[in-house]
């Protein structure tokens, strides 16, 4: 099976256990936006709007989605200031609170533009705003350099140790941190490769990325060597299990890798750096050193197959020396001796 048709049915029972029980409008939510969004989205939007419904019965007894009205979005927003993480209350952020106004957005123009409402409510409920000055978190060449020496020392470490019995797990661990610092690629698209996705010839591997856009990655020498070295090992592991033999990465379980089990990974490796690291977040590292390192904010968009320039700049991470470079600039421009 291909590695995006499985995620895709995956995530399409996800949806059907979140609508068990629930209301008919919520299926005809997803029926219309099935038309135009990727399941990924209809799954996280449906998410937000039952987590609404469900606020808004438990505040509201026996109060029915007609009988809802803007006030009661604000106050929802509003008590969303304040989210509880292991136990503790704090914060949330301002592009959480956003992401779910756009779900209640997408799930009230619905009901209005298919006569459940007589007005969408949306229309008096702002849009929460995005502060521009949040400090996103990412990791520098430097960090970037001694995080690829710890993986690899491990890798090393542990053929050592095992000589003629070394499994290659670490092999792959190597190879998946090199894929999404080298090409910045969603962690979907990671988990979705499949071995035949890889032009041995031409080194370079092809996926099927957000709204079924086609992306080409050209391979460097060094991912090469660890897809052939660990594509070794995943024939040894699966042997004739040829139901997942097409994924390039598998779990200890034989099992295609999903991406819970990859940021796990991710955490085992960072867990020292200090910084809460994700795979969304070394994307946003990848997008914020090339831009660094060429300044060509629009070499950047394409790499990271982005349709508009707004979406980029969110991801790039000012490095504060701007204004000492524009400095620089115009200081040779007024030299008067």
């Amino acid at each position: 099976m291909k590695g995006r048709l499985e995620h895709t049915l995956a995530v399409e029972n996800k949806i059907k256990n979140l609508l068990s029980g629930r209301e008919e409008i919520l299926r005809n939510f997803c029926l219309n936006l099935s038309l135009t969004k990727e399941p990924t989205t209809i799954y996280e939007y449906l998410k937000h709007v039952i987590n609404f419904l469900d606020a808004i019965k438990e505040k509201n007894e026996n109060q029915c989605i007609e009988e809802i009205t803007s006030v009661n979005i604000e106050e929802y927003l509003n008590d969303l200031k304040y989210i509880s993480k292991n136990g503790e209350l704090t914060n949330s952020s301002d592009s959480y609170r956003a992401t779910v106004w756009s779900s209640l957005n997408c799930f009230f123009t619905f009901l209005f533009n298919n006569h459940y409402l007589h007005e969408n409510l949306m229309e008096h409920v702002g849009r929460p705003k995005i502060k521009d000055d949040v400090q996103r978190t990412y990791m520098n060449p430097k960090e970037l350099i001694e995080l690829m020496k710890t993986i690899v020392s491990a890798e090393k470490s542990a053929i050592e140790k095992n000589a003629k019995d070394y499994t290659g797990w670490e092999s792959r661990d190597v190879l998946i941190f090199l894929l999404l610092i080298q090409t910045g690629m969603r962690i979907t698209a990671l988990t979705e490769i499949n071995i035949d996705d890889v032009d041995f010839e031409n080194k370079v591997i092809k996926i099927v990325d957000k709204r079924r856009k086609t992306h080409v990655y050209p391979l460097s020498e060094q991912v090469m060597q660890y897809i052939y070295k660990w594509n070794i090992y995943r024939k040894c592991i699966l042997q004739d299990e040829s139901e997942v033999n097409e994924a390039l990465f598998i779990s200890r379980k034989r099992k295609r890798l999903s991406q819970g089990a990859v940021n796990k990974l991710i955490k085992k490796y960072t867990s020292s750096s200090g910084k809460n690291m994700t795979a969304h977040k070394f994307r946003r590292s990848y997008a914020t050193n090339l831009y660094h390192a060429t300044g060509d904010i629009y070499l950047v968009k394409e790499c990271m197959g982005h349709s508009s320039i707004n979406t980029t700049q969110i991801y790039v991470q000012s490095d504060n020396k701007s204004r000492d470079k524009a400095l620089q600039i115009m200081e040779r421009i007024t030299v008067t001796d």
